[in-house]
């Protein structure tokens, strides 16, 4: 169970470094922390402290909650790309036409 905890929660804590367009290097830079030391609790190796939780999120300029919000991002991608096709094959023109323009936004 703890396992699971660590590997979602360095999933979601590899998606925010790579939302906010920032390598390991800049994340361990910005936080004090090591490369390899981040790279280990991306890989759900490695537990942090409250007070590395707190660097980390300072680093990444969010807070310990949305550090901790990975409910919903733990879908794995495999799953997410099946709802969006199933989405899309069951969605009406106007829908469509929104989540087109969602995507040239959030593409560009």
């Amino acid at each position: 169970m703890m396992n699971d905890l660590q590997t979602a929660f360095g999933d979601h804590l590899r998606f925010l470094r790579k939302a906010k367009n920032m390598t390991q290097e800049k994340l361990a830079e910005k936080s004090g922390l090591s490369v390899q030391y981040l790279g280990d609790v991306e890989r759900g190796k490695a537990n942090p402290t409250i007070a590395i939780l707190e660097k980390i999120g300072s680093a990444l300029e969010v807070s310990l909650v949305e550090l901790f919000d990975i409910e919903d991002f733990q879908a794995h991608s495999d799953d997410l790309r099946q709802f969006v096709q199933e989405y899309v094959i069951r969605a009406d023109s106007e829908s469509i036409r929104r989540l087109y323009g969602i995507i040239r936004i959030i593409s560009s």
